[in-house]
């Protein structure tokens, strides 16, 4: 027999505890004392649940379900638990604690994907390059611009990935696509956010053309678009202010909604659930902070959570990869040096992947093998899936090298 006792311990972020008691393990009378076995509501595949203080009787079996699949018992530091496999990933499942066949609990779980691996792509088809922007329109890919950083040299043209056929497609070359700082997918149109200015233009993969649709406030950091109710916004910072815009399609301009006194630097801004997730660091403290503008109560909100991300230098920034679902990938942005015949050089630590769960409103922080360096990147999404590519590489000469490769990653 087994009974319930009211208290129970997390150990390790995880879900089960249970403390049993027995006089001796040949001990006729020994009795399991079971805590609270379920008591959060969603976890993360990979992750280790252990069963804190564990002591089973000598014919006692414990059993651990998962939608009516057994999963095998593992010991850490002399503790049982379990792993939760990659297999499980679902909106929610069910978990099951069994001892001696008895069920002791049951409860609904919502499982996140708590990595990823990466798979190599096509490559792209034309000259590596740094810092070109890429979005997404229509199911497709689309990568613009970039440079050289040893020879100044800046691209102007702009190719088109096909995930289904697994193929690029040169589009267009244009003085329109230079200084293209940031770029986004709406209404079947390519939006370009200039660098040095504070100029949009849209673009029209269609029938190439562009039209001028106004100006926002963006010089100092990056420019960030996304959909909202069917409309496009910008997220920006400037002058100390953080800045909401919303892009009128009468007008074909740009109406301010909001803008906050804000002491940092804008790193990203991510969409999800009628709210605008913006990280930014404040100069000389190397700690990202959290700002959420919230569509409902209609004002910017400070999040009290964080990524652990301490910044070796206060230019440095938390880069966003991708979002799938409800689930943000960033990498820290490494820094490149070159020149007076030094050796070209990139620094930064690329071993962790930053997941910022908006539903849940937490950080996962984890240790992570990338393919490259993904230093000066550039990355979309389409359809639930992240893709990333054109590494800027470590040479051991005075020059870098520019990778084409490119990578989908495939949450797991």
């Amino acid at each position: 027999m087994a009974k319930k006792k009211s208290y129970f311990t997390i150990i390790l972020a995880s879900l089960i505890l249970i403390s049993c008691k027995k006089d001796s393990p040949s001990d006729i009378s020994c009795e399991s004392e079971i805590g609270n076995l379920l008591p959060v509501s969603h976890a993360y595949t990979g992750d280790k649940l252990l069963f804190y203080d564990l002591s089973l009787c000598t014919d006692d079996e414990l059993v651990v379900t998962i939608d009516d699949i057994e999963i095998p018992i593992l010991t850490s530091n002399n503790r049982p638990g379990i792993k939760i496999p990659a297999s499980s990933t679902s909106s929610s499942v069910e978990m099951a604690v069994y001892i001696n066949a008895e069920l002791i609990e049951k409860k609904e779980i919502v499982l996140y994907p708590g990595e990823g691996i990466w798979k190599a792509i096509a490559p792209f088809p034309s000259d590596g390059r740094a810092n070109a922007t890429a979005t997404s329109l229509s199911n497709m890919g689309f990568v613009i611009g970039g440079g050289n950083w040893d020879t100044g040299d800046e691209y102007n043209d702009l190719y088109m990935y096909d995930p289904l056929e697994d193929s690029w497609e040169y589009k267009l070359s244009d003085d329109e696509f230079d200084y293209t700082g940031s770029s986004y997918g709406f209404n079947n149109k390519l939006f370009l956010i200039r660098f040095f200015s504070d100029g949009v233009v849209t673009f029209d993969p269609e029938t190439n053309d562009f039209q001028s649709v106004g100006t926002i406030r963006s010089l100092d950091s990056r420019t960030m678009a996304f959909t909202h109710n069917e409309s496009i916004y910008t997220i920006s910072g400037s002058d100390g202010f953080i800045f909401l815009y919303k892009f009128n399609d009468v007008l074909l301009d740009w109406e301010l909604i909001e803008n906050k006194n804000l002491n940092g630097v804008v790193n990203f801004t991510v969409y999800y659930d009628n709210a605008a997730w913006t990280g930014y660091h404040v100069r000389n403290e190397n700690i990202l902070h959290l700002i959420k503008y919230d569509f409902i109560e209609g004002e910017f909100v400070e999040m009290d959570i964080s990524a652990g991300v301490e910044f070796h230098y206060d230019w440095w920034m938390l880069r966003h990869l991708f979002t799938i679902n409800e689930l943000a990938y960033f990498i820290e942005e490494a820094s490149a040096s070159s020149g007076l015949g030094a050796i070209a050089t990139i620094t930064g630590p690329q071993n962790k992947l930053y997941i910022l769960n908006m539903k849940e409103g937490e950080w996962r922080t984890l240790e992570h093998s990338f393919p490259e360096s993904f230093a000066k990147f550039a990355s979309f999404e389409i359809d639930a899936k992240g893709y990333t590519g054109l590494s800027l590489l470590d040479n051991n000469t005075t020059s870098f090298a520019y990778s084409r490769n490119f990578y989908e990653f495939l949450p797991e």
